[in-house]
């Protein structure tokens, strides 16, 4: 069988489609824990997206992928209220813990009781990728 490697600056939809169902069959056959989506929307009165939490969970582990509001609308708690609704409705679903990964909002996960488990150094060039997780068993007292 002859193959042949292509380097792709970004990848078809039916390409990420089929990445991302062959590494789910990979995975659920070493394990049966399947990842589960958790998203949250924020959106103004007309509907208008102003922010969102994107990310998914398995049985134990809550991972935030992606947050973010709108720049005019940050500093006003709806990324900590976005983060802290997806805590409780991750420990609705029996998850215990949370983590992700940040470069610019260290300081603001820290407030949310987050902590540092690792460290990537000058990653993006400059800056520092620091990992951080945060035990969610408090919030089921």
């Amino acid at each position: 069988m002859q193959h042949k490697l292509i380097i792709e600056a970004e990848l078809s939809k039916e390409s990420l489609r089929i990445i991302e169902e062959g590494l789910r069959q990979f995975s659920l056959s070493k394990t049966s824990e399947e990842n589960s989506p958790l998203n949250i929307l924020l959106k103004r009165d007309d509907g208008q997206l102003m922010g969102g939490l994107q990310g998914n969970h398995n049985a134990h582990w809550l991972y935030i992928n992606a947050l973010w509001v709108e720049s005019q609308h940050r500093g006003k708690g709806y990324g900590k209220n976005m983060m802290l609704a997806a805590e409780q409705e991750a420990v609705k679903r029996g998850v215990t813990q949370s983590y992700l990964q940040t470069v610019h909002s260290l300081g603001f996960y820290q407030k949310l009781g987050y902590k540092v488990f690792s460290v990537i150094e000058n990653s993006p060039t400059g800056f520092n990728m620091y990992y951080v997780k945060k035990s969610l068993i408090d919030i089921l007292n």
